[in-house]
């Protein structure tokens, strides 16, 4: 849930534009509306410019990567919904689990 409420607060956002979604090999290539259908629990709708982009594989890092252009390049933000930080490979992970 906390990638859906993350997807909802970055949907108008005046400085962050989602790029790229990336999730776990099990939900990638597939639409995020898909991957979400009987498991979206916000009160608001899934938003429509989502629906349909396609998921990533977060273990494929340089993919996700080339899909997303940050504009000050001294920021490392990605942003990576329906993603655990245990989905990620170890060496690109912030925390140990």
């Amino acid at each position: 849930m906390v990638g859906q409420r993350f997807a909802l607060l970055l949907e108008n956002h005046p400085w962050f534009e989602v790029t790229a979604l990336a999730a776990s090999a099990r939900s990638a290539g597939k639409p995020y509306g898909e991957v979400v259908d009987g498991r979206w629990h916000m009160t608001a709708a899934l938003p429509e410019k989502y629906k349909d982009m396609v998921i990533l594989d977060a273990d494929n890092v340089e993919e996700v990567a080339s899909k997303v252009a940050p504009s000050f390049p001294t920021i490392r933000l990605t942003v990576l919904l329906l993603t655990f930080p245990w989905s990620f490979p170890k060496s690109t992970r912030t925390t140990s689990r």
